[in-house]
């Protein structure tokens, strides 16, 4: 072949072959630690690889593709009959045809007791995030924890500002100065106020200081969107210092604990649930920050949010002013589970949202059902090894009903919409 003659080969590949954390990521966002360290994998063939690097505008330098790799590619196709082949095609396309709950669509036969399709001793351990994805979507839950498939939600969209990426930017400055008020023992505690020039330092050496590196990977996007937000967020900031100790912590004098905490992964603390099934679920993520009084009895989790208040609320059951509603969300009962587990002595710890900014005002939600009166978690965790056991990963999210898809459903359109009603 010619590759295989070649000294090298120049590919123009900005974001096929890389590294699959940033095969859909825009190049402009890859960091330059990113561009030494990438590895162009073929995923035809485990065997049938090659390392380079990649940059922002520069092509990306391969190797000569080795004759074994060519060998080991030959034998692989030609061991597959054309028979064969067609029969796939042709059942595949007679799916697609007439969408039925079939393994084209998430209902698979070949699941069993001995071998689920998922299961938690596979899993090693579930993030809220990742037990959300199940109650929303089994379908869309299969292809990312199963198929291990991306989703395409790093799609590079220049007349667009993402929010969720400023929202992790925001989140890693509040990280670094609140870590470094603990190393200077100058955390808020007892339920007393931030330092005075809090508001300043904050926005002037962690906020705007660092923020170079955004706009110069091209994150900002739509500039003026992304100003307006950032001028929102600065003023949103200045009320947070001023009215967090009032609204969070004063009532049982907490004072703030730790920033980030992690729970369930390498040397932290471990937190576990037993499902329905009597089965042993571990549990990992990590929390945005911590509060705690001085006697350890008495604690609260604050998660910041930049999305819309009413969506957060309709997740965590919410939704209805008087009483509880079908969640769609664990989060608030995954975190007050690790603070009991972490903190043995508190009781009842607190779970609140901070959504920054809402026209630069901050809100404050305090999750009202975390206590988990209704034991949804132990019964998703269950529901969720029987899907394996039994193959259901079928489309199920309730946002069909109006019309919408979760990020892996909309890439079968109606099919979806045909399959779920079929199942129903």
């Amino acid at each position: 072949s010619v590759t295989a003659a070649s000294p090298k080969v120049t590919v123009l590949r900005p974001r096929g072959g890389t590294n699959p954390e940033l095969e859909d990521v825009p190049s402009r966002f890859i960091s330059v630690e990113q561009q030494n360290s990438v590895q162009v994998v073929n995923s035809f063939i485990e065997s049938f690889s090659a390392t380079s690097k990649i940059a922002s505008h520069e092509p990306v330098l391969l190797q000569p593709t080795a004759e074994r790799d060519v060998r080991v590619l030959d034998a692989f196709i030609a061991a597959k009959p054309q028979t064969e082949i067609q029969e796939v095609a042709a059942k595949s396309i007679e799916a697609w045809r007439n969408p039925q709950p079939s393994e084209y669509f998430g209902q698979l036969k070949e699941a069993t007791t001995e071998n689920p399709i998922w299961s938690i001793a596979k899993a090693g351990s579930l993030s809220s995030t990742t037990i959300d994805k199940f109650i929303d979507c089994r379908y869309g839950f299969f292809a990312k924890q199963v198929l291990k498939l991306r989703d395409n939600v790093n799609a590079d969209e220049p007349s667009d500002f993402e929010k969720n990426d400023f929202g992790t930017y925001f989140h890693g400055q509040m990280e670094l100065y609140v870590n470094e008020l603990a190393e200077k023992d100058l955390l808020p505690k007892d339920g007393k106020g931030w330092p005075a020039n809090a508001t300043e330092d904050f926005i002037e050496n962690y906020f705007d200081k660092n923020m170079t590196e955004f706009v110069a990977t091209g994150r900002d996007v739509w500039h003026e969107s992304f100003k307006l937000h950032a001028d929102l967020l600065r003023s949103a900031v200045k009320k947070f210092f001023e009215a967090e100790p009032g609204v969070l912590r004063a009532d049982q004098k907490l004072g703030v604990f730790a920033a980030e905490l992690p729970f369930g992964k390498d040397d932290s603390f471990s937190v576990t649930v037993t499902g329905k099934d009597g089965i042993e679920y571990p549990l990992s993520g990590q929390i945005d920050r911590v509060d705690v009084s001085s006697d350890g009895t008495s604690a609260a989790v604050m998660d910041f949010k930049t999305g819309l208040v009413s969506t957060t609320k309709g997740k965590i059951g919410m939704a209805n002013k008087k009483k509880f509603s079908k969640r769609k969300s664990v989060q608030d009962i995954v975190y007050r589970l690790a603070i009991m587990s972490r903190f043995p002595e508190v009781v009842n710890p607190k779970v609140n949202f901070v959504f920054m900014p809402v026209q630069g005002e901050p809100v404050y939600v305090e999750a009202m059902f975390a206590e988990d009166n209704e034991k949804v978690l132990p019964q998703v965790l269950s529901n969720m090894s029987q899907a394996g056991v039994f193959g259901e990963y079928v489309p199920t999210h309730e946002s069909l009903e109006r019309g919408c898809y979760c990020e892996y459903c909309k890439h079968l359109g109606s099919a979806v919409l045909i399959v779920a009603g079929a199942e129903e």
